[in-house]
């Protein structure tokens, strides 16, 4: 791992996994195979990943925060995302869970969306470190309140595609966005190193 101030030359966002971790993602899971995750259990899973990021972060200076690293590539991370700033993983974490959070209550509620899941348009761009934090904190310490407020029922119903995993219920995305935050807390941990 090395710092740098110039960005090093990286695959675009959007650009995808390896080859053979593609394949792993996409291949088709065994339906008798239970879930990583039941929804309380991805909820707390959520809740503390969380806490774990806004503790690793907060004795950070601004300069810490805001410095991008170069680090070795994270299995199930795209390469553009191996040149970023911790700032920056709790940004895209707050693109991916205010997203993802609307994303869960519609189809909780019989809903369906059009919207196209772009992994290229939840990449950082470097936004102020104390703002990104504040947010963050909101979304990850207020989703529990905010499914039980607006969720509804159908948590196995309607589906929508992410380019990765393919269809997913609310459920599913749910148990996705917990397991969203430990892969990136993986990077945080390779930026602090």
């Amino acid at each position: 791992m090395s710092e740098s101030a110039t960005p090093p030359k990286l695959a675009p966002p959007g650009a995808g996994l390896p080859l053979l971790e593609s394949l792993v993602v996409r291949a088709p899971r065994p339906p008798v195979s239970p879930p990583r995750y039941t929804r309380e259990s991805a909820l707390t899973g959520v809740e503390q990943t969380a806490e774990r990021l806004l503790a690793r972060t907060a004795p950070l200076s601004h300069a810490q925060l805001v410095t991008p690293k170069l680090i070795t590539r994270v299995r199930g991370l795209e390469d553009s995302s191996r040149f970023w700033s911790p700032s920056m993983v709790l940004e895209h974490l707050c693109i991916t869970g205010r997203g993802t959070a609307q994303l869960i209550i519609l189809l909780s509620q019989g809903g369906r969306s059009e919207r196209r899941v772009n992994i290229a348009a939840v990449k950082p761009v470097g936004r102020d470190p104390v703002e990104v934090r504040e947010e963050f904190t909101a979304i990850h310490r207020g989703l529990r309140a905010q499914l039980a407020a607006e969720a509804a029922s159908h948590w196995e119903g309607p589906k929508h595609t992410h380019p990765w995993f393919g269809a997913l219920t609310a459920a599913d995305w749910l148990r996705l966005f917990a397991s969203h935050l430990r892969l990136h807390e993986k990077q945080l941990e390779l930026l602090l190193a």
